[in-house]
């Protein structure tokens, strides 16, 4: 984006380069990037949204997929054997691709999701592939300023994120986290991982070219250090690369002293 001031270049081998922006560049790239995706519908077509719609559902076997569902199902399955329900909330679970997974699984009959959603079509869609789990229609701000009482099963058992907090800025991501730790016990993030598993200096504000053609730059957090300051001290990472082969992303795992 012509409009940001790339203050350091970091190069990751294998991976994006990532810049250092201004807090003020952070909320410049915000407002694109929720641009991006308000009243996106009605700038596609019926066939675009149904393409878009199919992208999403598809994959289902790739890593980024599986293995999260994986671990999913192995933390469940003791949670079930117990009588219980293992629950689940996401941030960003578009048409419900985790649960496409986790049907794979011999957990999912005794999973239940609450999910969050800004995007109309992806509400629908998993509206009417997964009638009995719940959804709601809401940004990642509207997330934050949603009132707990609305999660009826809270404290869920993990809240879930797939390439989802890294369109927020800094600090919208900590915010989000910060809600999910009021409602959750455990907290699994699919993501790209560089920044906290590599040193940067201390960078505050790093940002890389998830999609360069399109101008969507996206922001590498520091998840350790976020969950750190709100008490997870357990933390596992899993390398998942992307489909593309590129290097820098997995899942992050934490979960509390008991």
């Amino acid at each position: 984006m012509d409009e940001l001031t790339l203050l350091e270049h970091h190069a990751v081998t294998g991976s994006y380069d990532l810049y250092e922006i201004s807090d003020d560049d952070c909320e410049t790239l915000f407002t694109h990037l929720k641009k991006f995706w308000i009243d996106r519908d009605a700038r596609m077509t019926p066939s675009a949204i149904d393409a878009l719609i199919d992208r999403y559902g598809a994959g289902r076997d790739a890593p980024y997929r599986t293995v999260p569902a994986s671990m999913i199902a192995d933390m469940a399955t003791p949670v079930i054997e117990e009588g219980r329900t293992y629950t689940i909330l996401e941030l960003g679970c578009a048409t419900g691709p985790l649960l496409q997974s986790l049907e794979q699984t011999n957990v999912y009959d005794h999973v239940q999701m609450v999910g969050i959603e800004p995007f109309g079509p992806f509400v629908k869609d998993f509206e009417k592939n997964f009638p009995t789990h719940t959804i709601f229609q809401n940004d990642a701000e509207g997330f934050i300023a949603m009132n707990p009482a609305v999660f009826k099963s809270a404290p869920y058992a993990t809240f879930y994120a797939s390439v989802t907090l890294c369109m927020l800025p800094p600090r919208l991501a900590r915010a989000c986290v910060a809600k999910a730790a009021t409602l959750c016990d455990g907290i699994l993030i699919y993501d790209y991982l560089a920044n906290g598993m590599l040193d940067f200096g201390g960078a505050q504000n790093l940002i890389f070219p998830y999609s360069a053609e399109t101008e969507q730059y996206y922001f590498a957090h520091n998840y350790p250090q976020y969950l750190s300051d709100l008490g997870f001290s357990k933390m596992d990472v899993i390398p998942v690369p992307r489909p593309e082969g590129i290097e820098g992303y997995g899942i992050l795992r934490a979960r509390r002293d008991k």
